[in-house]
């Protein structure tokens, strides 16, 4: 990795009793993203990257296929994951990865709109999406979920 030719770095659940997201850690997650790479760490820390804000797009794939059920879903729920991994989970036959991404706060109106429609379960989780348009939160109130 870079100019010592390193194979990677370890990193811990916390930095001198700081969490993971803590701003002043930035640096480290800023050179992450420029490697894309993030391996061999253990569940606990998978957790807290999947829940950071600056995890990269192929690193929020990678942790949906975590043998950790609260890493996928953290993953799902993330706003940077990619449009693509967004669309999978949403057409998925799976109710349980639908219900997680139903909780992501970049959903699109139209994927709102096609989950809404197309699943009535999911209908009170996405109701309390943070990314329902105020338009579709009359309306959704109107007809009742």
């Amino acid at each position: 990795m870079g100019a010592l030719g390193l194979k990677g770095v370890q990193i811990i659940t916390n930095v001198a009793g700081k969490e993971l997201s803590d701003p002043s850690i930035a640096p480290f997650w800023a050179a992450a993203e420029e490697l894309e790479r993030l391996h061999g760490v253990g569940p606990l820390t998978h957790f807290q990257v999947s829940r950071h804000p600056r995890t990269p797009p192929r690193v929020l794939e990678a942790l949906l296929h975590s043998e950790e059920p609260r890493i996928q879903e953290a993953a799902a729920r993330h706003p940077g994951l990619p449009r693509e991994a967004i669309l999978r989970l949403a057409r998925s036959p799976s109710y349980d990865q639908r219900l997680q991404v139903a909780k992501n706060p970049a959903l699109s109106e139209s994927l709102l709109l096609e989950l809404f429609q197309g699943d009535p379960q999911l209908q009170d989780e996405l109701a309390r999406n943070p990314a329902v348009p105020e338009h579709l939160a009359r309306e959704w109130a109107q007809h009742g979920t």
